[in-house]
């Protein structure tokens, strides 16, 4: 039987061990056909954090500033995004969980926790399917097992939006780091097909999820909170956070929450 949920309605107010020096400087790994960019902080049990959607690993600097003082956390560029360059192939969830995998073998780390969110929570979905005996916990903030879970009117502004009109700070921000500048309008092309099709998890394949997972969402999401509602229900010892007053960015808007939130979760015992 389930537990009972680790519901966070607030008012006012987140294997082996694997050790490592302080690193602010990056470095990169070949895998899969490209060079992905990673940096390592700390030391401790390893912790893997995955960035959104068009973004970078440069969006988590609170959670690094948080977790490094007791993990050794390794933050990467996702497939096309950031530092990290881009391939021949579409980008897909299933293969940026396969990438993660190969820069954990690169690394010589046999298990993490992991905290992603949005796509790279959709991404550490996959993770957990694939490969549980790798994935010491999940948590997952904004993410959907099928495009379905998106807000239907976010999903119509995507389908309509192109390279031109993504947002001058997104377009800027490519530009400032990738490794080509030039590479953006194939880059978002790509992206912009995975959201609209992509994830397709199935019942049965949450049903299959075994690894503790802490589902986050804020109530004004892009996500649907039935959605995610459902996702706990459906993922075995699956626990839902729901932070009220916060939006699809709610690791950005509250860090110091759910940086608290995330680390009383991973240290919490393993419910048999």
């Amino acid at each position: 039987m389930k537990m009972a949920p680790f519901v966070f309605l607030v008012l006012i107010l987140a294997g082996l061990g694997f050790c490592t020096t302080t690193r602010t400087t990056g470095q990169y790994a070949k895998i899969n056909g490209i060079r992905i960019f990673y940096r390592l902080y700390g030391e401790g049990e390893p912790l893997l954090l995955l960035h959104g959607g068009m973004g970078s690993s440069d969006s988590f600097k609170s959670q690094v500033d948080f977790f490094a003082k007791e993990y050794s956390v390794i933050t990467p560029d996702s497939r096309g995004h950031g530092r990290t360059s881009d391939g021949d192939q579409l980008i897909s969830y299933q293969l940026m969980a396969d990438d993660m995998f190969k820069l954990l073998d690169h690394l010589g780390i046999d298990s993490v926790y992991v905290v992603g969110k949005s796509d790279g929570g959709n991404t550490g979905l996959i993770m957990a399917i694939s490969y549980p005996e790798r994935i010491r916990k999940l948590i997952a903030i904004g993410s959907n097992s099928r495009p379905e879970g998106t807000k239907d009117d976010y999903m119509d502004m995507i389908s309509r939006m192109t390279a031109e009109t993504a947002g001058r700070n997104i377009i800027e921000n490519y530009e400032s780091l990738a490794p080509d500048p030039h590479h953006f309008s194939i880059f978002f092309e790509k992206v912009k097909t995975m959201w609209l099709s992509a994830p397709n998890i199935s019942q049965e394949q949450l049903t299959s999820i075994k690894v503790p997972t802490l589902l986050v969402v804020g109530d004004g999401d892009i996500i649907k909170l039935d959605h995610t509602v459902e996702l706990f229900e459906s993922i075995p010892n699956a626990q839902l956070c729901v932070v009220p007053g916060s939006s699809h960015y709610v690791l950005d808007e509250r860090p110091e929450l759910l940086n608290g939130i995330i680390n009383e979760f991973i240290k919490a015992p393993v419910q048999k």
